[in-house]
């Protein structure tokens, strides 16, 4: 467990927003150079292939994890040195007030009218991402753009960190720890062949998985993720979907995909705690890789975080841990 912690911190300190996943990519590859019964390639899309011997040839399995993570992007600068951006991914807006963001070569704030100069509705309202702004403490047009360039992407500025019993909190969890835990199974023995996939942009459609389920075209899928745990205040049981500290979440449905039910039923088999994702919302890689080359049948396994997708989304070690030991058995599982 202390080596998928270490994968995990490292993994989530890189930048990777969606179409800038270099920095994620090298990493990972880096250490597959030194995996002798691994091999594998770097396709047009920025997808890492990687195609793990076993000790048995078995289905055609893909397991999937996506580098990516939510943003920003710089698409204008006014003249007092203020920077217009926009999301890159889903973001929800009332979570971007007064963070704190990170360029290549600039710390920022997102700012937005001060409360006190409000009029009217604008007080009994959220605002909206049109009118927010980030400041990197420039005072004119030009020295903003000494700081970034116009299409430039940054992301929110936080620190790995352990808290509470047994959690953790960062940005970029979802999907590094997908990540974390693919690298670690490609780094250990494995009784069945399969292939890993690394793959980019998912925040953004979902666009690598579909290249790199053409390319790999498997007959079973397993897509690694993080998910949203609603085991917080003021939400119903039966709007929780998951909760943390409770093992991997185990999707039936989602808005993009249904889950093949054997495989589904099979996940409860295996002697791991997981627990089922209860409640249809989201998606993931798997529209795109069912969908891909001839087809194949599906398993989503979600870390449960709360806070996605913002600055410091919050799991459990424990989860992590299910999540690798589900993922390890269902390799064997749906080949046996």
């Amino acid at each position: 467990m202390d080596r998928l912690k270490q994968l995990l911190k490292d993994l989530c300190g890189l930048v990777g927003v969606s179409g800038r996943e270099k920095a994620v990519r090298e990493f990972i590859t880096n250490r597959l150079q030194d995996i002798n019964d691994v091999e594998y390639f770097v396709d047009n899309s920025g997808n890492i292939i990687a195609n793990k011997k076993g000790k048995k040839t078995g289905k055609k399995l893909m397991v999937d994890a996506h580098m990516d993570e939510v943003g920003f992007i710089v698409t204008f600068i006014e003249d007092n040195g203020l920077i217009r951006f926009a999301n890159v991914g889903g973001i929800e807006t009332e979570t971007l007030l007064c963070k704190t963001v990170f360029f290549k070569n600039a710390v920022g704030v997102i700012g937005m009218k001060p409360i006190h100069l409000t009029e009217g509705s604008e007080k009994d309202s959220l605002p909206k991402l049109d009118d927010l702004f980030i400041d990197v403490g420039a005072k004119t047009k030009e020295e903003a753009l000494a700081c970034v360039t116009l299409g430039e992407v940054g992301t929110f500025k936080s620190e790995f960190c352990d808290f509470g019993d047994g959690l953790f909190m960062c940005r970029a969890i979802d999907d590094r720890v997908g990540c974390a835990v693919l690298l670690r199974l490609l780094e250990e023995e494995s009784e069945y062949d399969f292939t890993a996939t690394f793959t980019v942009q998912e925040e953004l459609g979902c666009k690598g998985a579909a290249t790199a389920a053409f390319s790999v075209n498997p007959e079973v899928a397993i897509i690694l993720e993080g998910t949203t745990a609603g085991d917080i205040l003021d939400v119903s049981e039966n709007k929780k979907v998951c909760k943390i500290g409770c093992g991997t979440a185990v999707s039936f449905m989602d808005r993009v995909s249904i889950y093949d039910r054997e495989l589904y039923e099979l996940a409860f088999k295996q002697g791991v705690i997981c627990q089922p994702k209860a409640y249809v919302s989201g998606g993931n890689n798997s529209g795109s890789i069912a969908a891909a080359g001839n087809g194949a049948k599906i398993l989503a396994l979600s870390l449960p975080t709360r806070y996605l997708h913002s600055a410091n989304t919050i799991g459990s070690y424990s989860d992590v841990e299910s999540l690798y030991k589900l993922t390890k058995a269902m390799i064997t599982a749906i080949n046996e």
